[in-house]
């Protein structure tokens, strides 16, 4: 249930800049309480140089962490506890958030 006028905050790392065939491989969340839960995410999909360079995310890193598809109900139950929805780059993150649950 939402609580009127609270908050979470969200910041996602990828494996590249494209929602549509990219995929989630950490997500992070810290909720109004100032508590956090970040996860390391299986992206099935390989990890690539230049993300690993800017994120520190390898694919050795994730190789036994759950996928997306294994964490989404937990994360649901948390952004449907808030109001409002923030991220640094928000239309980045929505939109990578929108596709992992889609899929």
């Amino acid at each position: 249930m939402k609580k009127p006028g609270s908050y979470i905050y969200i910041d996602l790392e990828t494996t590249g800049l494209n929602a549509n065939t990219d995929r989630i491989c950490q997500v992070g969340i810290i909720l109004e309480d100032g508590s956090e839960r970040d996860w390391l995410v299986n992206p099935g999909i390989n990890i690539p140089a230049a993300a690993t360079e800017l994120h520190g995310i390898s694919n050795d890193d994730v190789k036994e962490a759950p996928a997306f598809e294994d964490l989404a109900g937990e994360l649901v139950e948390y952004l449907e506890q808030a109001e409002v929805f923030v991220a640094y780059n928000f239309v980045f993150d929505f939109q990578f958030l929108q596709s992992e649950l889609f899929r």
